[in-house]
């Protein structure tokens, strides 16, 4: 997938996860990337698989990032592409 950030564009291996309620970044493609992070003025509160509190995640988040792969079947002769839009609520 392209992560298209706010400084530049790279390409990254993601895992979207269907079930969860919202994307998270790890602190390393964070600090790799170089991605900007905006402090919450109260922090959310986010659980894992088994509803546990992770008491390190929910202070930060960043501006919006894009998504983008391109998706190629053997039926049709095009390409499309899927984006997905990530922003902080």
């Amino acid at each position: 997938m392209t992560l298209l950030g706010p400084r530049k564009e790279v390409t990254i291996r993601a895992l979207l996860d269907p079930g969860a309620t919202v994307p998270v970044l790890s602190d390393k493609v964070v600090e790799t990337l170089h991605i900007p992070t905006i402090r919450r003025k109260e922090p959310r509160l986010l659980s894992s698989w088994n509803s546990e509190v992770s008491k390190d995640a929910g202070a930060l988040h960043t501006p919006e990032l894009i998504l983008l792969t391109k998706v190629t079947t053997s039926v049709a002769s095009h390409s499309r592409y899927l984006l997905l839009m990530m922003n902080a609520t």
